[in-house]
């Protein structure tokens, strides 16, 4: 006999018992099993996607990847440039007229918002729907109104009787009542519309809050010369009798303080100051030292009735 014929004898058995099942060992119980599974492994890494389909390679990342970043750099230098051409402008909007209060250094008389100029100034604006060149506003802290004009008063007053907003331009620096006293009197210099008795009344409030220690240094700091001030502080102090001389206080100017322009309307003035007194306490006797300083065509006499009539 060969050996591959013992050989095949000898596990006849085995190989029947693997066609039947699985070996156990001796007195096993087939129909309970024992085996329990396997816990699973955690790990600290995220399962490995698949790689969809298309998807670049690494090399091909990096490079998509500094394409980006080339094109933000890009677009920040775009928006830097664009932002260093307003870097000096003012944000501008349109407000509620209603929202916006008068400065406390305003020099308009109530009497300037009811000349024919001013009529024609509103028709203006309202022709346009709102004022086209804005007025500069600041904000303002612990009040009912959010904005207080540095300039553009008779622009806000002409939105405010029609009702359209006003287009402002917002100054967000800090300013001292200094620096907004000389940009408000330097805007009206500019624009020559403001009388001789406003600019005067001006300069007398801003003294008065002892904001300048003098004339002197208030003109210093606004760049105009003492006799400017001086004369527009002179027609400021004229007693208020003789400024009802005037059809308005807006036409009163420095002519109605020089002593020699005062000769043709010495009489005049004489028959006004003579009304005055007989009717005047001794506390409106101070008022004879001024009456040199009156005249012009815009004077008036007083009547018998208490009223005063222009003289034609």
């Amino acid at each position: 006999m060969s050996s591959r014929d013992r050989l095949s004898r000898l596990t006849a058995d085995l190989m029947g018992a693997a066609a039947d099942g699985p070996l156990e060992p001796p007195g096993h119980d087939q129909t309970v099993s024992t085996r329990t599974p396997a816990p699973e492994v955690e790990t600290r890494f995220p399962a490995v996607l698949p790689r969809p389909a298309g998807k670049k390679t690494g090399p091909g990342e990096q490079l998509a990847f500094r394409g980006q970043i080339l094109a933000a750099e890009g677009e920040t230098l775009r928006l830097k440039q664009q932002l260093e051409r307003y870097q000096d402008s003012l944000p501008t909007r349109k407000l509620d007229p209603t929202t916006v209060k008068p400065s406390r250094w305003a020099n308009r008389h109530d009497a300037a918002f009811t000349t024919p100029e001013f009529i024609r100034f509103k028709a203006d604006i309202e022709h346009a729907s709102g004022n086209v060149q804005p007025i500069l506003v600041r904000p303002v802290e612990s009040s009912d109104q959010l904005y207080e004009i540095l300039f553009g008063h008779r622009r806000h007053r002409a939105c405010l009787e029609l009702g359209l907003p006003v287009f402002a331009a917002i100054w967000t620096e800090p300013m001292s009542e200094a620096e907004l006293f000389a940009a408000m009197d330097r805007e009206n210099r500019e624009r020559a519309d403001l009388s001789a008795w406003e600019q005067g009344t001006m300069y007398q409030r801003a003294l008065e809050e002892q904001m300048f220690p003098s004339q002197r240094r208030l003109a210093e700091s606004l760049g105009v010369s003492h006799t400017s001030v001086r004369k527009a502080l002179n027609v400021a102090e004229l007693p208020d009798p003789i400024v009802q001389c005037f059809r308005s206080p807006l036409e009163s100017s420095t002519s109605a303080t020089r002593r020699k322009s005062t000769r043709p309307f010495k009489p005049i003035v004489r028959v006004c100051l003579d009304e005055l007194k007989s009717s005047a306490s001794q506390k409106d006797f101070q008022l004879l030292p001024w009456w040199p300083r009156l005249s012009g065509s815009n004077a008036v006499v007083p009547t018998h009735s208490g009223r005063f009539a222009p003289v034609t």
